[in-house]
């Protein structure tokens, strides 16, 4: 770059003409440097975004509580798809459950997969998490995980929660729900004097006979109990039939089957054998 100076001085290269060559270079200097970062950036956002256009994908899960599973995945691909793979799984699941298809190479896919739940027994109330593997001519593209929760929708659930806990139940008895919060914070108390103090979130699930506890129970392959804890969803099954004797009922079934969580909480691995030395207490049921 050439520059022409009207200044005297710049002849031998000192002045204010030289100082001000000098601060062009350096803006020059500048601008080429924050000019590369900015396209460095633009070529690292780039492709993600291209990656992310390449697949287009919605995934749906849906059930009949104690009967089925329906998974269903709607896909497009800039690359051809020539195969999937169905995975899910539950906290209660000791491995993750598969399913692959085999798929004619095309762009667009609308696969779907039902799962009888007679056959994979599913906790109440428990979590599934599902997610979708597609294979394309370009690689291995996966879908994003989505969780589904398995709530025993034969029932309309009221609920109410207070320090991590959430109670739901059924019927017009407004007072229920604080009934077993009162009880589970007593509770607490109590085991705190024996075991490690757990702030945990503690759902509990209060049915409105034992018919139907004892349905939901064995429709996921469970046995009938009287009552049920579910440590590892950290879980509790009760009922209360009379409204009148729900303090009481909930005062008996909820302490017994909390101990049980707490237990497995605070033991973790070992839980099973600790479980020797507690006696189940004979239910009336």
């Amino acid at each position: 770059m050439t520059m022409k100076c009207k200044d005297a001085m710049c002849a031998g290269g000192q002045g204010p003409c030289f100082a001000t060559m000098r601060i062009m270079r350096v803006v020059t200097v500048l601008t080429f440097v924050v000019a590369f970062g900015l396209i460095a950036l633009v070529a690292s956002v780039n492709p993600a975004r291209a990656q992310e256009d390449r697949l287009q994908a919605q995934s749906v899960a849906t059930y009949t509580f104690g009967q089925s599973m329906q998974f269903s995945l709607r896909a497009k691909s800039l690359d051809e798809i020539s195969g999937a793979t169905l995975f899910f799984n539950t906290p209660e699941m000791e491995g993750t459950y598969t399913v692959d298809f085999e798929i004619e190479a095309t762009r667009e896919v609308a696969l779907e997969h039902e799962l009888a739940l007679t056959e994979v027994r599913l906790a109440p109330f428990t979590t599934v998490r599902y997610w979708w593997r597609l294979t394309t001519d370009g690689g291995t593209e996966m879908v994003d995980e989505q969780t589904l929760d398995y709530i025993d929708d034969r029932f309309q659930w009221q609920t109410v929660s207070s320090d991590g806990v959430a109670v739901f139940w059924t019927g017009d008895e407004r007072t229920l729900g604080q009934t077993a919060l009162d009880v589970v914070a007593q509770a607490r108390r109590r085991a705190e004097s024996l075991l490690p103090a757990d702030a945990e979130p503690l759902r509990i699930f209060i049915y409105p006979s034992m018919a139907d506890l004892r349905s939901a129970l064995r429709l996921t392959g469970r046995d009938w109990v009287g009552a049920e804890a579910m440590p590892e969803l950290g879980l509790v099954l009760v009922t209360a039939v009379n409204a009148r004797t729900a303090a009481l009922d909930l005062g008996q079934s909820i302490p017994h089957e909390l101990s049980h969580l707490l237990l497995y909480r605070a033991t973790g691995a070992q839980y099973e054998l600790s479980l020797i030395h507690i006696s189940e207490p004979t239910r009336p049921y």
